[in-house]
């Protein structure tokens, strides 16, 4: 098992490092929290010299920073941000096109946690783009540049007919130049798609929206179905005369990504297997947890309290118990103990009485220890839950109780349960000092991102936000009609 999970892990990394495009991630301040081998080798860092180190200006060329920061700003609020074009910083001072796609990633109550970028090379199409300035004056000059650029080129009319196009558009589309020049774009033999599967209408195409509007139209996604599917990403462009500012024709750029969406699709089915492969070890962990409990409450409970009846006989029989009175006090703190052992491992009360049952202990147990005033109240009736679904939800519970108990300087804890057949909510309320959420978006946040992966593997979700007037309120929601493929199946991993 640690050996399939190992090399889950290793295929995930490689296919993180060895994409064609750069990726990392910010916190709030726009520090790096990591950043794959292919944006390294553009900027010609070290990852040590980068993660924890540097800020997003601090890679940026100059004359673009303040663009970059205005950018991060947009992203903080708005949660995205998309299409920007910077130039970044290289090691040996050159600068380095770029074009970034972001998102903040959230938590499940909306607070900000990290930035998830990912960067296009854009140097080729950028020197296309000054090749064509330049060159468009001499017509071989710029046919020669145009056939040697890896990426298709084509040009259109303002009447929408291809006028020109490279030997990579014509690889790229699947169809000679000749077959293709004279057509409409909309025209070429296939069909357009979406990602979703739907078919792209004509109006849709980047080169239609650029005849009509007479603006960019960048990085539209689509498939080109014709014997396969080809995934593509075109961008068009008016081109204007410099002296009249009149647009004289449509520049469309094509990438052929279908290697890349590929990469991307395996490393999503990866998390997948990787959340499975998760959910069955804690089905193991957890079935460990019972059989060891019950193999130290039959055998080492059993073995003592047969030792304390023996020793009891004895004494009986001969007298003189007070010789053996610290005897009998270290059997009982013994037999203390193992029961002690066996409830940390696995509450019997959680099997024999119920998910309320041993809540509501747990929390009795948490408040001698704590000295925090608890209270706790059930509305509904409580349905026989399934083993793990019970103990997911009562993990979750411990996990909670233990993060008040280290962080929230609470006086008070009050639990709610609302039980029917359909669903479970459980929340959680203290009156400490309430949640950082810049805090719960760096390390300390693990044992947030834990309780949210149990709810998600329970089909469930879990919500940790700032209760009024003080305090932090966890609400654990999970619904009991669910369809199969709503929680991972540990059978389902080879």
């Amino acid at each position: 098992m640690n050996g399939e999970f190992e090399k889950i892990l290793n295929e995930l990394e490689d296919l993180y490092h060895r994409a064609p495009c750069g990726y990392h991630s910010l916190d709030a301040r726009g520090v790096f929290l990591k950043i794959n081998d292919t944006e390294l080798g553009w900027l010609g860092l070290s990852r040590e010299k980068v993660v924890g180190q540097l800020s997003l200006p601090d890679i940026v060329f100059p004359e673009d920073r303040e663009t970059a920061i205005k950018a991060f700003g947009k992203l903080l609020r708005d949660k995205a941000v998309r299409d920007l074009e910077i130039r970044l910083l290289r090691k040996d001072g050159n600068p380095f096109p770029v074009l970034v796609n972001a998102n903040a990633i959230l938590d499940e109550a909306g607070h900000f946690l990290m930035t998830r970028s990912v960067l296009t090379d854009i140097s080729g199409m950028k020197k296309a783009e000054k090749a064509l300035q330049t060159l468009l004056e001499s017509e071989e000059r710029y046919r020669s540049v145009i056939a040697a650029i890896a990426d298709g080129i084509i040009l259109l009319d303002l009447e929408g007919t291809i006028t020109h196009c490279n030997p990579s558009a014509a690889h790229i589309l699947g169809i000679s130049c000749l077959d293709i020049l004279g057509r409409a774009f909309s025209r070429i033999d296939g069909e357009f798609y979406r990602e979703n599967g739907s078919k792209l209408p004509e109006s849709e195409l980047p080169p239609a929206i650029a005849l009509a509007t007479g603006k960019p139209c960048s990085n539209a996604v689509m498939g080109l179905k014709r014997k396969g599917m080809t995934w593509i990403k075109v961008s068009s462009e008016p081109l204007f005369y410099p002296e009249s500012g009149q647009p004289f024709a449509i520049l469309v750029s094509i990438s052929d990504i279908s290697e890349h969406k590929r990469q991307r699709e395996e490393l999503q089915h990866s998390y997948g297997t990787l959340r499975e492969l998760s959910f069955r070890l804690e089905h193991a962990r957890e079935a460990e947890r019972t059989r060891i409990a019950r193999e130290i409450h039959d055998e080492l409970g059993s073995t003592l309290t047969s030792a304390k009846f023996d020793l009891s006989w004895a004494v009986e029989k001969y007298g003189e118990r007070a010789q053996f009175e610290e005897v009998f006090k270290g059997l009982d703190a013994a037999i203390k103990s193992v029961k002690k052992i066996c409830n940390a491992l696995r509450p019997s009360i959680l099997d024999d009485l119920g998910l309320f049952a041993a809540a509501e202990w747990q929390l009795g147990q948490f408040g001698r220890k704590t000295g925090i005033r608890c209270r706790i109240k059930k509305r509904g009736r409580e349905p026989i839950l399934p083993q793990d679904v019970a103990t997911g939800i009562f993990r979750i519970f411990q996990e909670t109780l233990t993060n008040i108990a280290r962080h929230a300087e609470a006086s008070n804890v009050s639990v709610a349960f609302r039980l029917n057949e359909k669903d479970i909510l459980l929340t959680v309320t203290d009156d400490g000092k309430g949640i950082d959420m810049k805090q719960a978006a760096g390390a300390k946040s693990l044992g947030i991102l834990g309780m949210s992966e149990r709810a998600q593997a329970l089909g469930g979700a879990l919500s940790v936000s700032q209760a009024k007037p003080k305090g932090t309120r966890v609400a654990l929601s999970i619904p009991l009609e669910r369809r199969a493929s709503d929680r991972p199946s540990a059978a389902s991993i080879p």
